[in-house]
Parts: C-alpha cells; structure tokens; sequence
C-alpha cells in the first residue's frame, strides 16, 4: 500500500488526492493513516514539502474533525499568582473551569520522541482523575491554575506511590514559535527549546513561575507567564494562542485539545478579552521598568555588555566610541523619560523605540558589531 500510494501521489508533480484515496480503500482506518504519514515523512526526506503537504492534507480529510476548545482569558486585577491565592480569589467557577479529559492513546504517545527524558506509563488510554484548569491575565503577564485529582495523594505525599505530571505546549499568537515544558510529580519542570535564544526566541524559563500545593483530593500547579516572554507581540481583543496540555497519571493521559499534540491546529485556543487602552499602558510601563533594570546591568563592571566593550583587553573601545556609544547614549536619555508621572504617549513611544534595546540590549549590540565590522574589513 506505501508504494501504491507514492505512486499514485506524484502525478506530473501533483498529488491526485482521489487516486490516492483509492489506493486506501481497502485498509483499516488506522492503517490508512499510517501509509499516509509514512508517504508523507518519505516526500520529506527527498525534499519535496509540497507533495508531503498534500498527503497531510488528504490524511486530514479521512479523520473526524473534533471541534477545537476555546476558553476566554479575562483581565483580573491583582490576579492570583500562586495556589493560596487563587482558592480564596472567586475565580473557580463553573463558568470559568476548563475540563481537560480527551483521552491521548498510546499510538499517539509512541510518537513523543522529544521528550525521552520524561517517563510516561501510557498502558491505558486516558487519566484515571479529572484535570482542570482556570485562566486569566493582568498587567504582569497571564496567570494559570491547573488542578489533577488523585485518589491516591496522600499516599503520594507520603512517597508510597508515584505523582503525576504535565506535559503543555503554548504559542503567543497564531504562528508563533512552539514552547514546551515539562513538569514531573516532584515537581521537577524541564523545557525543551525549539529555537537558539534570540531576539525573536526567548527560553521561557526566564519569564515562567510556578507554585505547586497538595489541595483536598489532589494537587494543584499556579503559572504565570511574565508578558516579557513576548512582549514584542501582546495580544489584544480576540487574539488566540494555542494552548495544548497533557496530564499524565498513573491510568495514561488525558489532553485539552485532542488527541494528538503534533497538530497545532488541534490544539486548544486561549481568546483574550478585556483589553483597554489604559491596560494596554499600564503592561508597557511595567514591561519598561523591567527591560529598564536589566539595560542597567549592562554597566555592571565585570560582567556587563557594555563594560565589556570598553575594555582595552577583552574589549574594543574604539568600535564601543564609534558605533556603540551612540546608541548606547540614546538608549541613556530616553531612560530618564520613564518616570511614574510619564503619560500614556511617553509610556507608548519608549515602548516602540526602546522596549527591545533595553530587554536584549547584547543582541542589539551584536547587529551593531557585525555592521561595523563588515564596514570595517570594507574599507581596509
């Protein structure tokens, strides 16, 4: 049937989608699927994506579409950022309450090949618990609580038995980069980057914090995601970020958004709401007053960027007098305009012009750097 299908997928450079579909008629569901990934990954390997895309796409058309889950990411001021405050915040409601209990199979789970440090019992299909989760945002950044039962949590405590773990994938924004991370029942989290760390990648485990407590039948995680993991694309009034996790127990998985988590498209959606222009300020100027500090470290002798650049040994001061230094200058002045009294279009503009160079001023300079050089080699 594989050598069927690739035959009958490469028409004159094209995928007859019906020939393909007739080539598979004879199969099982799940055999039909497989034939198709493994056309598909074969079409990869020889380097052609558009014949693979369109055996995903007619591998898609044979499966039953699952209505994607949405849950509404609301404005809460002074949200709550660890477990205590959130039991005693009113914000556990039916209404607000995310039911995650998809079960996530064991054929899906034998393709998590990234994450081979995680031990996963996936015997069963599906959790043995109910897992849930609350979302919401503020100025600081996005604020989650996800809650497992376990009817066996205190001998969990006790260490008699084994915890359970959680798996979650997110995006800030449609076609964003992919974040994972996962966190294991000693609370243990590790992160797996899916790009070097950049201007436009940064490891989330700088702006990620979690606080995890026993609670009655169970155990309950607070995380909160800092705004500086993306703050060059803040969302606004009915954007999405897909959101995916697992709740791996001691039965197997269960997951919020489908069976599977290589399909973004499956993935749960987070729509935010409540965004005002007063809001929208209020994340900036503290978004600026941390980039702020961490521009500031820059000088720090011995280890800033800019002090390194100044130095005559392990340094090049003419490159920092020549190309840095005014930048580094403008960088100095605008500072002094980030006062508490600074008015929204003060707040506005340093947040356009300066909001990066101060958060990542290395990679800034950097870019700086590599002009000057090249202009440099040039003209000798």
């Amino acid at each position: 049937a594989f050598f069927t299908v690739l035959g009958a997928a490469v028409d004159a450079g094209k995928v007859d989608a019906d020939a393909v579909k007739s080539a598979l008629v004879k199969l099982e569901p799940k055999v039909k699927l497989r034939v198709l990934a493994n056309a598909a990954k074969y079409f990869v390997a020889e380097g052609d994506r558009g014949t693979a895309l369109a055996l995903y796409d007619v591998r898609s058309s044979l499966m039953i579409v699952r209505a994607r889950n949405s849950a509404a990411v609301r404005y809460v001021k002074d949200a709550p950022i660890d477990v205590g405050r959130w039991l005693t915040s009113g914000l556990m409601t039916d209404e607000n309450k995310h039911i995650v209990d998809i079960p996530f199979g064991k054929e899906e789970a034998d393709k998590l090949i990234l994450d081979v440090s995680v031990q996963r019992d996936v015997g069963k299909e599906g959790g043995e618990s109910e897992t849930y989760f609350y979302v919401c945002w503020d100025e600081f950044g996005v604020h989650l609580l996800f809650v497992g039962k376990d009817p066996e949590w205190r001998k969990v405590l006790a260490g008699a038995v084994g915890g359970t773990g959680y798996e979650m994938y997110i995006c800030f924004g449609e076609g964003a980069p992919t974040y994972q991370w996962l966190i294991g029942d000693k609370g243990r989290t590790d992160f797996l980057d899916y790009a070097s760390k950049g201007k436009a990648y940064r490891p989330l485990q700088d702006h990620l914090v979690m606080y995890t407590a026993p609670v009655e039948g169970g155990f309950a995680t607070a995380m909160n995601i800092a705004w500086s993991a993306c703050y060059e694309r803040l969302p606004d009034n009915g954007d999405t970020w897909p959101f995916e996790m697992i709740h791996w127990s001691r039965g197997g998985g269960v997951t919020w958004g489908g069976e599977t988590i290589w399909e973004i498209s499956r993935w749960g959606r987070w729509t935010f709401e409540g965004f005002t222009s007063e809001r929208r300020t209020a994340i900036r100027r503290t978004l600026l007053n941390g980039a702020l500090a961490s521009f500031r470290k820059e000088s720090a002798i011995g280890s800033g960027e800019i002090t390194t650049w100044k130095d005559r040994e392990i340094g090049d001061p003419e490159f920092y007098a020549k190309a840095l230094k005014p930048f580094v200058d403008k960088l100095e002045a605008d500072a002094k305009l980030l006062t508490d009294e600074a008015d929204a279009a003060t707040v506005d503009r340093l947040f356009k012009e300066d909001m990066g160079p101060w958060a990542d001023f290395k990679y800034y300079a950097d870019e700086i750097r590599e002009k000057y050089l090249r202009t440099k080699l040039t003209e000798d």
